[in-house]
């Protein structure tokens, strides 16, 4: 006699890899997002995630200065900082 698999049996969930974006504007206040990070995330596709436009923006991941085309990792922290228009 075989025993059926109970497929109805919910998995517990995955702990969810996350960074942080602080988004500093010309004006106004900064504010913070955190988005999921998944396995060869960029730091474009963060920013895209997040609603985050990728032009006239200065980033640095951890304090560094990135390509947008840099990987991402679980817990980094990415800032954001709008340049005024015409810089």
């Amino acid at each position: 006699m075989t025993r059926k698999k109970n497929r109805n049996k919910k998995q517990p969930a995955a702990r969810q890899k996350t960074a942080t974006l602080r988004v500093t504007p010309v004006k106004g206040e900064s504010t913070e997002k955190v988005v999921a990070v998944a396995k060869g995330a960029t730091v474009e596709s963060a920013l895209r995630a997040a609603g985050i436009g990728v032009l006239r923006n200065n980033i640095t991941v951890d304090g560094k200065p990135v390509e947008f085309s840099a990987p991402l990792v679980a817990g980094s922290i990415v800032n954001v900082e709008e340049r005024p228009q015409g810089s």
